[in-house]
Formats: C-alpha cells, structure tokens, sequence
C-alpha cells in the first residue's frame, strides 16, 4: 500500500497557526487554540463552541493532560 493510501485511513490532517506557538506559550496551547478557533463560526450555542476533553483529544491528538497544560499557558 502506498504511504498516501495508509495515510488516508488514518484521518484527516489538521491545521494550526504555527506563528501562535511561542505567544501561547507552546506549540500545544497553539494547537488547541487553533482548534477551538475553527469551531467558533461553527458553535451552534450563544455560549461558544462546546467541546469534551475526548472530543479535543480525537481531533488534536493532544492527551487530556497535555490539553490542560495549553490551557493554563
């Protein structure tokens, strides 16, 4: 198989701003913030986008306790 077709089954890739990493404080924080950003047009609650700690995990790859060090830098 090649590696574009195995790269298929894994997912979807996902975008960040990579200019964010050092301002957040880490490329984590960058990553989460840029995931949480995408959603925020997309929100469907006067609240803002709602997203579990498992749901960020499936669409970042970032670990539960990885997410909790992006957010307190």
């Amino acid at each position: 198989m090649k590696s574009a077709a195995t790269l298929r089954l894994i997912g979807n890739p996902h975008a960040y701003y990579p200019n964010l990493a050092k301002p957040l404080g880490g490329l984590t924080a960058a990553i989460l913030f840029s995931q949480i950003f995408y959603w925020q047009d997309k929100a469907n609650s006067e609240l803002g986008v709602y997203k579990t700690r498992d749901d960020l995990e499936e669409e970042t790859g970032l670990t539960h306790d990885e997410q909790r060090t992006a957010i307190k830098n």
